[in-house]
């Protein structure tokens, strides 16, 4: 019961919304219905620019990174409770219930959860993909998509470089929610074709 109750709070920190709530706070828009729609960081830095980006990725990151560190201090010695609280997180950020189940990709809060994992090379490594593919793609969220999407190998194969036991229920978590996060991105891209079509003479 214990664990089923922290796995609802999880999801309900996961449920607060950083790009909404900034975007609300700074012009009373509701950003699902501004820009491309979706309320992430992406979509906040279309609207409130740069500074408004690295604010609603922090937000949306720690949030994620706290709920981990919590449930490691509830929850000691049981690698299976972190594992489990991530993608409840996720679950509350993509489709939170407040927000009739519209929310952000996901890409900022996995971060959080790359950020709990921490080990100098995973960070090193996921840093300077990131930075390559936007050099070449100059795209925030898909060159972060596809950083973060080798995290179910790359931290495994950094947590081996540093001769520390590898989370194997960490390790299928995260590729779950890469494959969650990837599903509701190529549903989002569709929806944003279609829209696009329907607007064409």
């Amino acid at each position: 019961m214990a664990i089923l109750l922290w796995l609802i709070a999880a999801y309900m920190v996961g449920c607060l919304n950083g790009g909404y709530y900034a975007v609300k706070l700074k012009s009373g828009g509701d950003i699902r219905v501004l820009g491309s729609g979706n309320a992430g960081a992406t979509n906040a830095g279309r609207l409130l620019g740069k500074r408004g980006f690295l604010l609603v990725m922090l937000f949306d990151a720690v949030k994620m990174f706290a709920a981990l560190k919590v449930a490691a201090l509830l929850f000691p010695g049981n690698q299976l409770i972190p594992a489990l609280t991530m993608p409840a997180v996720l679950l509350g950020h993509i489709f939170p219930a407040q927000l009739r189940f519209r929310g952000g990709k996901g890409i900022a809060s996995l971060v959080g959860a790359a950020a709990y994992l921490f080990n100098l090379p995973l960070i090193v490594f996921t840093a300077l993909l990131f930075l390559v593919l936007y050099g070449v793609t100059k795209k925030y969220y898909y060159s972060g998509l596809a950083a973060l999407g080798v995290l179910p190998l790359s931290y495994p194969g950094s947590a081996w470089l540093l001769g520390r036991p590898i989370d194997t229920a960490m390790c299928v978590s995260l590729a779950a929610g890469m494959a969650l996060i990837m599903a509701v991105s190529l549903r989002a891209d569709r929806t944003a074709r279609d829209a696009a079509k329907r607007k064409e003479p």
